[in-house]
């Protein structure tokens, strides 16, 4: 009727008709907006035709569904998480890092033992020929790089390797699987160290071996009739002290 004030129903329904059309979350089904849409503009007047009662109720239960789809979408994020979750979602179970994955089957520091061949003199630095030996009963495997410290009587650390940062540090590659020796086996490395300036150090000197993954230290000392007279190598200057090795070997 011309002139007729809207009512409070009115008002209600085109407020949510607004929202859904135009301001909705993009995820309300496009089946439900056009249900919507085709609802008459105003709620039927006494004066219209009166519809019969499931046509009369049809219109408001779609606008009930809508309002529910409309909250139901607020409250619920992207991903099916709800704002009350406790902490982020899960993922599934962390895969083993490459390390810990590779080192079933590796030899604890406790069944190995080690031993300084001899040393070398070599421009400026000075080479140990290191000898690691299985001590246990049964089979173990050795794997990556160690980390190395020079080591005097006292225990004092003359040169540690881990001052070069990461690449100084035990660790095993991912690709890396490992050298196995038996009972009795051997593997020996090189281990060079270069450019001590500290305080004089107590002979005899001892290279401490690092193994990765927690697996242990262990302590090379020398063998029987091995100097450390020429262990220690000369101070040349501001390039810093260094202590390396160049891979197991059998």
């Amino acid at each position: 009727m011309s002139g007729e004030r809207p009512t409070a129903d009115d008002r209600f329904d085109e407020d949510l008709r607004s929202v859904l059309l135009e301001a909705a979350p993009g995820s309300v089904p496009d089946e439900l907006r056009r249900r919507v849409a085709a609802i008459p503009e105003a709620a039927p007047t006494a004066a219209s035709a009166s519809p019969s009662p499931a046509a009369a109720v049809s219109p408001w239960l779609v606008l009930a569904a809508v309002a529910a789809v409309i909250v139901a979408v607020a409250i619920i994020r992207p991903g099916g998480s709800s704002p009350d979750a406790a902490g982020p979602p899960t993922t599934g179970p962390a895969s083993p890092s490459p390390a810990t994955s590779l080192m079933a089957g590796a030899c604890p520091a406790a069944e190995l033992s080690a031993h300084i061949l001899g040393w070398q003199g070599a421009a400026g630095s000075r080479i140990a020929e290191i000898e690691l030996m299985n001590t246990a009963e049964r089979t173990c495997r050795v794997f990556g790089t160690p980390g190395l410290t020079l080591l005097d009587a006292d225990g004092r650390v003359l040169i540690d390797s881990a001052s070069a940062g990461a690449s100084g540090r035990p660790q095993v590659p991912s690709s890396d699987a490992g050298i196995e020796i038996g009972p009795g086996g051997r593997l020996q490395t090189e281990v060079i160290v270069s450019d001590y300036c500290g305080p004089t150090p107590v002979p005899p000197y001892r290279i401490g071996v690092d193994l990765p993954a927690g697996t242990g230290l262990v302590v090379a000392t020398p063998a029987a009739g091995v100097s450390s007279d020429d262990a220690i190598p000369p101070c040349n200057g501001p390039a810093g002290a260094r202590i390396e090795m160049n891979g197991w070997h059998p």
